[in-house]
């Protein structure tokens, strides 16, 4: 029998046959050493659920974050234009003395001087910004007033009123009012009743309010917008 195996393995036909065995039989412990690896190879249904459960909460956290970028992006963009904005006194000039001497032009502008114009007051807003106010008081017609905040409007950095009070100007003539609505006696018995017409003149006061950037540093892209020069 061993002689018949010995000479059949020694044919062509024999040695074919031993070595599609071999190779059968190295594909069989393959197979054993790799049981685990099967699994993966082919999950069942518990393990594709699972896998869909974790590509689920993959896609929200995915979401979650680009929602969190979008807002760091919008505020960083709020933050520039904010300091684009703003005073800075490399590019407008010092806030007390320029910031005065811009709502002083804007009064001449319109034929008006102040009664009083006040020193500049700061206070902080934050590390990087601050507020400046300026008081300010004059009498004058509603039209020269209106003038007047209309030529405010056109000072940059932008000036808002933070508070504006408004009254009747009431002062007597010898004070160098307009008189008073009632008029006088004397002015009745002469015929001249300009006095006992309504005065137009208003006692205009209020504060002016702009917003400072002093931090640190300047984004690039606010450098960028500015043009050069003072505006």
């Amino acid at each position: 029998m061993k002689k018949k195996l010995s000479a059949f393995l020694k044919t062509p036909r024999g040695q074919l046959t031993a070595a599609v065995g071999a190779l059968v039989l190295v594909w069989i412990v393959i197979l054993v050493s790799c049981t685990d690896g099967l699994d993966s190879l082919f999950p069942d249904a518990a393990r594709i659920a699972e896998a869909r459960r974790e590509l689920l909460r993959s896609r929200k956290a995915c979401e979650a974050a680009r929602s969190e970028k979008a807002k760091a992006e919008k505020l960083l963009a709020d933050y520039n234009d904010a300091i684009a904005q703003a005073w800075r006194e490399e590019k407008h000039g010092m806030v007390d003395t320029e910031f005065r001497r811009r709502v002083s032009e804007a009064a001449r502008s319109v034929e008006l001087t102040p009664d009083s114009l006040g020193a500049v007051k700061t206070s902080r807003i934050n590390a990087d910004f601050y507020y400046a106010e300026l008081d300010i008081s004059v009498r004058t017609g509603y039209a020269e007033m209106i003038k007047f905040i209309k030529a405010v409007e056109k000072i940059t950095p932008r000036v808002v009123w933070r508070r504006i009070d408004l009254r009747p100007d009431r002062r007597p003539p010898f004070l160098g009012g307009p008189g008073n609505q009632g008029g006088s006696i004397a002015a009745r018995m002469l015929g001249d009743d300009s006095s006992s017409k309504v005065s137009t003149r208003v006692g205009f006061s209020g504060t002016l309010r702009l917003i400072g950037y002093d931090g640190k540093t300047v984004p690039s892209a606010v450098r960028k917008d500015d043009r050069g020069g003072r505006k």
